[in-house]
């Protein structure tokens, strides 16, 4: 029973995950086809800003933590997290030629270096990141003195 309950948690979280990829994609259709380039970087932003304050918010609820706590601890992890990610895929094509190159003995001479890309979605994370470590600031100020 616990099997197969952990199956159906499971198909719904890979559900969940291609619906979120799926409405993303739709999204970034849409505005391709109404607005510019410039309005679509400022609507990428200010829906990544949203995004996290949101989530931060239902962080706040669930845990029942004060929400400058909550938003301070989360502008620190969100963007960690995300850097992990993009971190760890280069990391993985550089495994990847090593093992191919020490298998087949293979080079193709070149070995990218890993750069921080500056997308519409990691500057709304920065901007987040910046405003809630300011607000949490600002809100413990009187602690600091």
């Amino acid at each position: 029973m616990i099997s197969l309950l952990k199956l159906i948690i499971n198909i719904l979280f890979v559900f969940i995950v291609f619906g979120f990829a799926y409405g993303i994609s739709k999204l970034e259709e849409f505005l391709e086809r109404k607005f510019t380039f410039k309005m679509q970087r400022f609507i990428i932003v200010g829906l990544t800003v949203l995004t996290d304050f949101i989530l931060v918010e239902i962080i706040t609820i669930k845990t029942s933590w004060s929400f400058t706590d909550t938003l301070f601890f989360c502008s620190l992890i969100i963007p960690s997290l995300l850097w992990m990610g993009s971190f760890g895929a280069n990391s993985s094509f550089n495994y990847t030629k090593a093992a191919a190159k020490f298998n087949t003995g293979a080079d193709d001479g070149t070995s990218p270096i890993y750069k921080v890309s500056i997308s519409s979605f990691a500057i709304g994370t920065l901007l987040f990141t910046i405003s809630g470590v300011s607000i949490s600031f600002i809100h413990y100020y009187k602690y600091f003195i």
